[in-house]
């Protein structure tokens, strides 16, 4: 019980519940429960009642695809690849390099903010992975032409 109360007060905060449906704009967003099981897909949270009546069915946390969609909820499992295209509007960038080292990690995700920089991007976030690296995320819409 003590799980859920602090899942549900995560998620009823309106600052994390806009995040999410910033973030969920035109994405997958399927919902991950305690044992690890995923949601039905292809799901999507467009409003804040979404996410609250996904977290009082058991969803602790929600994952969103990194393509962008010009509506998730035309996927099907089996689609062709050319379906596929017509729907998808782009992707975003996740780079998770995989080393073996802390401080070697640190050294590859500065040379690529290094990188990041001198082709003028600016919008772009890094999270600890919670191991021994970093993944770094770069929306499409910040991607160079």
């Amino acid at each position: 019980m003590a799980d859920f109360v602090k899942v549900w007060n995560w998620y009823s905060r309106e600052s994390v519940q806009r995040a999410l449906l910033e973030v969920g704009k035109n994405r997958e967003v399927v919902s991950v429960f305690k044992d690890g099981a995923f949601g039905k897909r292809p799901d999507v949270v467009n409003y804040q009642a979404d996410i609250l009546q996904a977290v009082a069915e058991g969803t602790i946390a929600f994952h969103g695809s990194v393509e962008k969609w010009m509506n998730p909820m035309r996927l099907d499992v089996g689609m062709s690849k050319a379906d596929l295209d017509k729907l998808r509007q782009g992707w975003d960038v996740l780079i998770d390099p995989d080393v073996p080292d802390i401080d070697i990690s640190k050294l590859v995700v500065n040379r690529l903010v290094e990188a990041f920089k001198d082709h003028g991007m600016v919008n772009y976030s890094i999270k600890f992975s919670g191991g021994k690296g970093f993944h770094i995320s770069v929306p499409f819409d910040a991607m160079p032409e």
